[in-house]
């Protein structure tokens, strides 16, 4: 049985594919385990000499495996923005403000335009906050970083234009 000593944070899928496994094969991941410190491989034919080697592999190209990480992590800070901006404007009302926002353009209604535009410009803010997220991951060079990396939107919540509808509605000029 082949064991390296791994990081709870490193992708051993990816190590023992480099080792030879057959990642896609239920039977063969079943003869891998991470015991909390070491990653063990009880494959015949995949030999110590061959884990070490794989791990060595890993580290060396260690970025380039971090990247699907990264990736990742990136795309659940993107589901919890959509989930607080839904949490405050759901898509249903966003929609209804788009149609009165298009509409307030055609008419040449500038006070509308400028009461619903404060909650693209929120919006955007947001969205402009996750893209600021993703250049900080990019720098992140350890799996358990990118793991403990973190978004806090709670700093929006105090921006909220809290626009509404009917407040929309009202402004005709």
């Amino acid at each position: 049985m082949a064991h390296i000593k791994v990081s709870l944070h490193d992708d051993m899928p990816k190590i023992a594919e480099l080792a030879g496994v057959d990642i896609n094969d239920p039977s063969m991941m079943r003869n891998t385990l991470y015991d909390g410190k070491h990653f063990f491989i009880n494959i015949s034919g995949i030999k110590q000499v061959d884990l070490d080697a794989a791990y060595e592999t890993y580290k060396l190209d260690l970025n380039t495996h971090l990247e699907d990480a990264r990736n990742h992590r990136s795309e659940r800070i993107a589901t919890k923005a959509f989930a607080f901006i839904q949490s405050r404007y759901p898509a249903h009302k966003q929609q209804f403000f788009q149609a009165l926002f298009t509409e307030a353009i055609a008419l040449g209604l500038t006070n509308r335009i400028a009461y619903i535009k404060q909650l693209l410009d929120w919006c955007k803010a947001v969205v402009g906050y996750t893209s600021t997220l993703d250049d900080e991951l990019v720098n992140i060079v350890s799996a358990r970083g990118i793991d403990e990396f973190s978004s806090d939107f709670s700093s929006f919540e105090d921006t909220d234009p809290q626009i509404t509808i009917k407040g929309a509605l009202a402004i005709e000029d």
